[in-house]
């Protein structure tokens, strides 16, 4: 988790500079930490339009305990029914390594940005839009 829930965009602009990187998260436990905080946040009674910005290359190793893609599947599912938005950052370089990247956005129906072809007024602008459109 690298920034609790916040409408603050300042608080997530400095997350997002400090953001850690190298693999160090296995992408189902990622996950599966971003849907606990929407339950969380939901049985609070916030009714807030959740957010999820999910930055990943894609690539996992690590399960939970099963299958990495239908783990993947499974906990995306849950976080669209819970009625979260998501939208994915998609770090990856090769479009032809394999990873989850469609698994992700297919089972939450994310909104999809290479990392590669974004600005920092970019993805402002895709969230601002995103969360628009969903709720118009």
């Amino acid at each position: 988790l690298l920034l609790p829930p916040t409408n603050s965009v300042d608080l997530a602009v400095e997350a997002l500079a400090k953001l850690p990187t190298g693999g160090k998260t296995p992408l189902p436990a990622g996950m599966l930490k971003a849907l606990e905080i929407i339950r969380l946040e939901k049985l609070k009674g916030n009714h807030l339009r959740l957010l999820v910005v999910l930055i990943t290359d894609g690539k996992a190793n690590v399960p939970l305990r099963g299958n990495i893609r239908d783990e993947i599947v499974e906990i995306g599912r849950k976080i669209k029914e819970l009625g979260a938005l998501t939208l994915v950052v998609d770090t990856s370089h090769n479009d032809f390594v394999p990873n989850y990247i469609r698994e992700i956005v297919q089972a939450t129906e994310a909104k999809h940005y290479k990392l590669r072809d974004l600005t920092a007024e970019k993805l402002h602008s895709a969230v601002k839009t995103f969360l628009t459109h969903k709720y118009s």
